[in-house]
């Protein structure tokens, strides 16, 4: 019987990002897609974490104004390695913060999270890096015209929000933008997905949606007085609790439609959410979505 030999191909990118707060989550996103389109499904929550703190770290402490900074990835079979680079000085430290202090938790929950960690001096600037076991890549299907690869957001599922689990706060509010990332996904989708693919997403909506609706009403109660946008807020989380109680529709088609009204709601109370926190306004009648 002739023996097969299958060979993985090291996979390698690189991108880089302006000094901007909102690099942050389109660095986590990036990966995040360059996970996807390599076929890893494990370890991304935590591969998505680690890459929002490091990220994190280079626009605040570590970009000179002005520069920027890349993010890099390398696969290697079931080996990992994310590193950040900027071009600004000194090295990051591990903050050995106490129980009841709330800031400089961020480089341990990387150093707790990773497989390994270090940091690498160039001239000028360095690299912070984190290392993951995530196990063999699935095979990935391309699909479309002449075997253009279409992307779907397993990644960003895969455990998703309602795989936080007992984890901190902070954890389930980091990977809000993937989640509303994936609705948006979701909604632009002219072709039926597959059927998996809108289960996990049904889970993921409604277990951010879970997070999201008592963070809000306790935030409009908040609101001097209530007025029009804790009223908006409210409206919106009444919308969101009917669309989750509405149960599972026969067939892809019908599935399909019940979860796109769950994407519907996570964008709107992302929206609302933002608004009653940040104090940005909001479009008239975007209240139930």
């Amino acid at each position: 019987m002739k023996k097969v030999v299958r060979f993985v191909v090291p996979e390698s990118r690189q991108h880089r990002f302006p000094r901007a707060r909102s690099s942050v989550g389109a660095a986590r996103a990036l990966v995040v897609r360059w996970l996807t389109d390599w076929g890893y499904v494990e370890r991304v929550e935590d591969i998505r974490l680690c890459v929002s703190e490091l990220a994190a770290n280079a626009v605040l402490h570590g970009v000179p104004p002005g520069r920027e900074f890349s993010v890099e990835a390398d696969a290697d079979g079931p080996l990992l390695r994310i590193g950040v680079r900027d071009s600004g000085g000194g090295l990051p430290e591990v903050a050995q913060a106490g129980a009841d202090v709330c800031t400089g938790r961020g480089l341990r929950l990387v150093v707790a999270l990773a497989d390994d960690f270090g940091v690498t001096a160039h001239r000028p600037g360095k690299t912070v890096w984190v290392a993951f076991k995530a196990g063999r890549p699935r095979p990935v299907v391309n699909q479309g015209v002449e075997g253009a690869s279409r992307r779907q957001p397993q990644a960003w599922v895969e455990g998703g929000v309602a795989a936080v689990g007992d984890a901190e706060r902070e954890a389930a509010r980091s990977v809000a933008p993937m989640v509303r990332a994936a609705a948006s996904w979701f909604l632009a989708q002219q072709a039926l997905p597959r059927h998996q693919t809108v289960k996990l997403l049904d889970g993921d909506f409604r277990a951010h949606l879970a997070f999201l609706m008592p963070q809000i009403e306790r935030l409009a109660a908040e609101v001097p007085g209530g007025g029009v946008r804790a009223t908006l807020a409210l409206a919106g989380v009444e919308e969101a609790r009917r669309r989750l109680a509405v149960p599972e529709q026969p067939g892809l088609r019908g599935e399909v439609e019940r979860v796109r009204w769950l994407a519907r709601s996570v964008m709107v109370l992302r929206d609302h959410h933002d608004a009653l926190t940040c104090g940005s306004p909001l479009i008239d009648g975007q209240a139930a979505g």
